[in-house]
């Protein structure tokens, strides 16, 4: 039999349980011996008789006078495997295959690895979860500076949830210096998974935005509401305005430059719901400018609105100014002629 189907069988053994790891490792080495007598006939090795007169030389003649100790030599992978095999029983898994074996050991899952995570307290009794620990970079500093930092309910599926969502240390450490320091694991995931980033918090806290929550903070940050956005908004003497409100203003794309561009055509004073609305309809400051334009004369807010409800076009209101009809005409008899889709030209007609 080759010395390699034999060593596999012998570790095959030890995963079973039918012979203790003590055993499998004496095995293992007779087996080593037995191949090198066989593939190379070493013969034992003959004592060597030096001459009486054969002394090493003096410290500073060719040698040191203290010899440097021998580097330990690296296991073998056979007795790394062996010492896995052990440390994962103490874990609690019972079950092992080759196959198993040789995955961890590809995956650098180590004797060493296992037993350092186990000493704090990080023991799960799943095969895939040392491999998920392992391929998501889960190491016991990491682990260690999680506990300093004071996180608790750590796991192994906490561990992966944690280091799948990008927290680091650094980042919980910079939450806590700004006052954070009872976010659940959750509440840590959450936020770096809507890229909210210690800076920004800071950032809208300067703004006066100081008791938020972690909810608030994924909504501002889900609606790309910016600390400048809400700067830009306040000059604009929209400065008492509420989460909800700010979120809304930046779902419907009211812009600090849109609210300078419907002031440019005299819509100074627009409340928040006008501008919402406004935002609502597609009154954009293109159209609104166009119409008035058209009209030779300035709208309302809830004018313009009506207007662009009924597709009333800068053209209409163009013929209808040419054909001296627009100043005849109330608001009200406007909206019903476009709605009717009655030309100009007939409506001059009926007007005679």
């Amino acid at each position: 039999m080759e010395p390699f189907n034999e060593r596999r069988m012998i570790l095959e053994m030890i995963a079973e349980g039918k012979i203790s790891a003590a055993e499998g490792e004496q095995l293992l080495r007779a087996l080593e011996e037995s191949f090198a007598e066989e593939e190379f006939g070493l013969p034992e090795a003959e004592p060597v008789n030096a001459p009486a007169s054969a002394v090493l030389p003096a410290s500073g003649q060719g040698f040191p006078a203290v010899l440097p100790a021998l580097a330990p030599q690296p296991r073998s992978r056979a007795e790394m495997m062996e010492a896995l095999v052990d440390a994962l029983r103490e874990a609690g898994v019972e079950e092992l295959t080759i196959s198993d074996l040789q995955e961890l050991m590809m995956r650098n899952v180590t004797a060493e690895y296992v037993r350092e995570l186990r000493a704090l307290g990080i023991a799960p009794g799943d095969l895939g979860d040392w491999l998920e620990l392992r391929e998501h970079n889960i190491t016991p500093l990491y682990v260690r500076e999680l506990r300093t930092l004071g996180i608790k309910g750590l796991d192994a599926d906490a561990l992966i949830e944690l280091s799948e969502s990008n927290v680091s240390p650094k980042f919980i450490a910079e939450l806590q210096t700004l006052g954070l320091d009872e976010l659940s694991i959750d509440d840590l995931v959450e936020l770096s998974n809507h890229g909210i980033s210690p800076r920004y918090i800071a950032e809208l806290r300067s703004l006066g935005l100081e008791d938020l929550d972690v909810d608030e903070l994924i909504e501002l940050g889900n609606h790309d509401v910016s600390p400048k956005f809400i700067a830009e908004i306040r000059a604009l003497g929209l400065a008492d305005l509420e989460v909800d409100e700010l979120i809304e203003l930046s779902n419907h794309e009211v812009s600090p430059q849109y609210i300078k561009s419907m002031r440019a055509l005299g819509l100074e004073d627009l409340d928040y719901e006008q501008l919402i609305e406004l935002s609502s309809n597609d009154v954009s400051p293109r159209y609104a400018a166009e119409v008035i334009e058209a009209a030779g004369k300035p709208f309302s807010a809830e004018e313009l609105i009506e207007l662009r409800q009924n597709d009333v076009s800068p053209k209409f209101l163009r013929e209808l100014r040419e054909q001296g009809l627009l100043e005849t005409l109330a608001f009200d008899e406007l909206i019903e002629m476009a709605e009717a889709h009655v030309p100009a030209r007939l409506l001059k007609k009926l007007k005679r």
